[in-house]
């Protein structure tokens, strides 16, 4: 079994130059780094961050004299060039804006936010939405809570991300645990996809349904007028749950890209997350099937009785391990709207880690940021009818150029940040009559929030 320890799992992380310096911790390499002021920085929350390192090359030679200081750091091998960064609390007013002086590239700006409402669970983690002052084209996505930042910042063709990268045992016994910050600039892409998934899954064995017995058909494109709500359960197993620094904050920070998608005026789905639930970890972790068939695991431990009794309309299941089922080189799978009214339409299951079999020189799919975003909101676009490009619908994917290819998220094949967006295919946005994620999405949302 393949965990989040897949990537550059790093043994320890000083400053260049440091070889001789005892070991420190985490802690105390806040007071050593120095008063913030580094124009070579991406971005830096003013007074709230330090840059332990900046331009660190994760091929350099630096990175060969790293010594075992910090255990592991999960950071995916896409990301060529990131600062290491550390954050003091960061405390927000999740009743109205937020004005943050931050410093990007060196140029001070501020960064506005107002709490996200995706969630009203008083656990201390929360999502702000904003963007840049004066910035139009700019989006900012943040998540705070949990002695983690998570941010995602989106500047014209660039974004840049911070994330956190100690496990949770360490993050748990540090002050001030260790992030990365990087630019899409940076990471890697590849010419050669990686499939998502090969499509709606099939159900699992002995179970008989045929989407034409179903109550409603899966080629409907009718465009609802108005919001539905649609309340999700997030679960997770114990992989994922121990090799974050925060799981909760990391699924918080994919559901504030899921809502920001959902929220637009063609699709109105308020999404409303009712549990992050790792209470079933360990049963999950501890099936035998948990690598081979994770979609149907999750449905055995978290059956449709179980999310009716938290009043979840469907359930998305974070996985810890990398697929090594009849479609190795896969990363996500859901039943689908076919399947509607049955239980099966409900569910999803998205990979978070590396996927080590699709067969690339570099593994594309590596469990990042982006990667994980795309994941989810593709098999999300699955329950609500949304499919890939080859679909014999309306409801396909859309490419456009750039003069580089730009895939709407229900694209099959993952390419890379560069290649591949987080946003459905509509003729509002980037689409035509014929790639129309968005109304197939508004079609089936009625059906899906009336579940519950």
């Amino acid at each position: 079994m393949k965990t989040l320890k897949t990537g550059i799992v790093l043994l320890a992380l000083l400053l260049a130059g440091m070889a001789m310096v005892p070991m420190v911790s985490a802690d105390d390499l806040l007071t050593m780094s120095g008063d913030n002021k580094n124009i070579n920085s991406l971005l830096i929350i003013d007074t709230k961050t330090t840059i332990v390192t900046s331009g660190f090359n994760a091929s350099s030679i630096e990175s060969q004299k790293l010594v075992d200081n910090y255990q592991d750091l999960t950071i995916p091998k896409t990301i060529q060039k990131f600062d290491i960064a550390q954050f003091e609390n960061i405390k927000l007013n999740p009743e109205g804006e937020n004005r943050i002086p931050v410093t990007l590239y060196g140029k001070p700006q501020i960064l506005i936010l107002e709490r996200m409402n995706f969630e009203n669970i008083d656990d201390g983690i929360d999502s702000y939405s904003g963007k840049i002052e004066g910035l139009n084209n700019s989006l900012a996505l943040f998540t705070f809570g949990g002695k983690v930042v998570q941010g995602y910042l989106e500047v014209g063709d660039e974004t840049i991300t911070i994330v956190p990268v100690e496990n949770r045992s360490n993050t748990e016994m540090a002050t001030y645990p260790l992030h990365i910050i990087y630019s899409s600039k940076d990471t890697t892409t590849s010419e050669k996809a990686t499939p998502v998934d090969n499509g709606p899954a099939a159900l699992p064995p002995g179970v008989k349904l045929s989407a034409q017995s179903l109550g409603v058909s899966p080629g409907m494109s009718t465009v609802a007028k108005s919001w539905a709500t649609v309340n999700i359960l997030i679960g997770t197993d114990n992989a994922f749950y121990t090799q974050e620094s925060n799981w909760v904050s990391s699924a918080n920070q994919i559901m504030s890209m899921v809502s920001y998608q959902y929220d637009r005026a063609d699709i109105q789905v308020f999404f409303n997350v009712v549990s992050y639930d790792a209470t079933k970890r360990t049963q999950l972790s501890n099936s035998p099937s948990i690598t081979t068939d994770p979609l149907n695991v999750f449905h055995t431990y978290f059956p449709a009785i179980y999310l009716d009794s938290n009043n979840a309309d469907i359930a998305v299941y974070l996985g810890g391990y990398d697929y090594k089922g009849a479609d190795a080189g896969t990363q996500g799978a859901a039943w689908g709207f076919a399947y509607y009214p049955s239980e099966y339409c409900r569910y999803a299951w998205s990979q978070m880690v590396t996927d080590t079999d699709d067969g690339l020189p570099i593994h594309i799919y590596d469990g990042s940021t982006h990667a994980r975003r795309y994941n989810v909101i593709h098999e999300l676009g699955h329950i609500f009818n949304a499919n890939h490009e080859n679909s014999s619908g309306t409801n396909k994917a859309f490419v456009w150029y750039t003069p580089l290819p730009q895939y709407t998220v229900m694209w099959g094949g993952y390419f890379g940040p560069s290649y591949n967006t987080h946003e459905y295919s509509s003729p509002s946005y980037h689409g035509d009559s014929t790639h129309n994620n968005a109304a197939a999405i508004s079609g089936a949302k009625s059906y899906i929030a009336s579940i519950i």
